[in-house]
């Protein structure tokens, strides 16, 4: 079975408009190979380094590289796309001394399904699927304030790439907060909303937060919409269905990372456009994908990351529905575990991913 490249890169994202090199560098031993399985009349490789030909790829006739030692090669597009089309999606296979990994390839920055309401599951049809932002949603302002900022009802902005972690939001708030800062304790309010208000929502114009409902059928292989609390454990494997964990290759991280990266290379960048790795979702139907990075969460009177397990070192989304009283859902996804409708406190931020109105 495919296993994760855990010294290496899980997939690339290239917006409707470019062609520039997506480079993929990391730790291995002994031969390997390279091979552009579906995709290779739009996806070219090559082995050349970082930035050779001004970041333009040039293309390998066959779609095939093979090396030894540490894997190293780019990913470009041989065309564009439309502004407004609909994302295109492709996959690489890598072949090591210890297995296959996949590697998926996006192009197009759309709004899109993971999970078309046309994909089969023995839970019944996905009628509440709906189109995630490939994007976290961020501060447009950049601020740096403990004390946050408020933007005001659709005053978020999406980050500028699919690995940068965004802002915190408490939930049904606008007020963002900066990653890594201490909270001004005053400034997250002990809220206690028994209900979603739209005139609250801080995703831009066209979008919104997602409900429970939306979440799983969109984005999960398998599973019912939980009425209570549901984690699952994937194990030491770190794949669980459509879930593989490592670094996305969005033009941002690969770019900022080092030559070669490792198993301990798990974020780039300064802190307002802090870039991690993280968990990739994954459509095996038709390779589609999206990336959530691991951004942690924040509490009220408490600095930086809440310490901890599932926060730190977790992806911690938002959900617009309550579970019971004024406790509401999030989802939350981290080594290990793999939390669909878990729990925080109101006077918590976590991060928000909108979908399509």
């Amino acid at each position: 079975n495919p296993r994760p490249w855990s010294e290496g890169y899980v997939g690339s994202f290239h917006r409707h408009n470019e062609t520039s090199e997506r480079y993929i560098h990391g730790a291995n031993s002994g031969a390997w190979t390279v091979r552009i399985v579906s995709g290779v009349d739009w996806i070219k490789i090559d082995g050349n380094n970082k930035g050779a030909y001004n970041g333009e790829v040039q293309e390998i006739l066959g779609g095939v590289l093979s090396g030894t030692g540490n894997i190293k090669f780019r990913v470009g597009m041989k065309s564009t796309l439309n502004a407004g089309h609909s994302p295109r999606y492709g996959l690489i296979a890598i072949q090591k001394t210890n297995g296959l990994a996949l590697f998926f390839v996006r192009q197009g920055e759309e709004a899109d399904y993971l999970y078309r309401p046309t994909d089969l599951r023995t839970q019944g049809p996905r009628t509440n699927a709906v189109k995630f932002s490939p994007y976290t949603l961020t501060d447009p302002n950049e601020n740096e304030s403990s004390s946050g900022l408020d933007l005001n009802p659709r005053g978020g902005a999406f980050a500028a790439y699919p690995s940068q972690v965004g802002y915190f939001f408490q939930w049904n708030q606008t007020r963002a907060y900066l990653i890594g800062t201490a909270q001004g304790g005053p400034h997250m309010v002990d809220q206690t909303s028994t209900a979603w208000k739209k005139q609250n929502e801080v995703c831009p114009p066209g979008y919104r937060q997602a409900t429970l409902a939306e979440w799983v059928h969109s984005l999960y292989w398998n599973v019912a919409v939980p009425l209570t609390g549901l984690g699952l454990s994937p194990g030491s494997s770190e794949v669980l269905g459509n879930f593989v964990y490592g670094r996305y290759a969005d033009g941002f991280y690969d770019q900022h990372a080092p030559d070669p990266v490792n198993a301990n290379t798990d974020e780039v960048g300064p802190w307002k456009r802090k870039a991690k790795k993280g968990l990739l979702m994954i459509n095996h139907n038709n390779y589609a994908a999206i990336f959530f990075p691991i951004n942690g969460a924040m509490a009220r009177g408490r600095s930086g990351f809440l310490n901890g397990r599932m926060y730190s070192s977790a992806s911690m989304v938002w959900l617009t529905s309550i579970k019971q009283g004024t406790i509401p859902y999030n989802t939350h996804w981290e080594t290990g575990h793999i939390g669909i409708s878990c729990t925080m406190l109101q006077n918590e931020a976590a991060h928000v991913r909108c979908v399509k109105e």
